[in-house]
């Protein structure tokens, strides 16, 4: 089998090759649709950059409410989302509180530790 390093290529080659891959970026592409998406109010949209907002930048309310939003546009996997969000927190003057009874808290914080 045959060398293909680009090393070997002629630099006129190597030029052409990379002036061709520096302008693809597919990965922007896909961020710049997934925004225009957001933007014009897409359901699913809104309910992805909900839970990025909820579980990577830790901006709970935000997420909870783009997730609500989103629900409320039609999307069936955020309404589900956010009835189990609902299930699981409640949301006082505090910030996230769990909903379980004070007993099963104690008894699970006594097994952990």
């Amino acid at each position: 089998m045959a060398n293909f390093n680009l090393a070997s290529l002629p630099p006129s080659i190597i030029h052409k090759i990379l002036s061709k891959v520096a302008t693809t970026n597919k990965v922007n592409d896909v961020r710049i649709f997934r925004l225009k998406c957001y933007q014009l109010g897409n359901p699913e949209a809104i309910y992805l950059r909900g839970m990025y907002e909820y579980f990577i930048l830790h901006l709970l309310d935000e997420g909870r409410e783009k997730n609500h939003l989103a629900g409320e546009r039609g999307c069936l996997l955020a309404k589900y989302v956010y009835g189990m969000m609902n299930l699981a927190f409640s949301v006082d003057h505090r910030g996230l509180v769990h909903n379980y009874p004070v007993l099963l808290v104690n008894m699970l914080i006594g097994c952990i530790t």
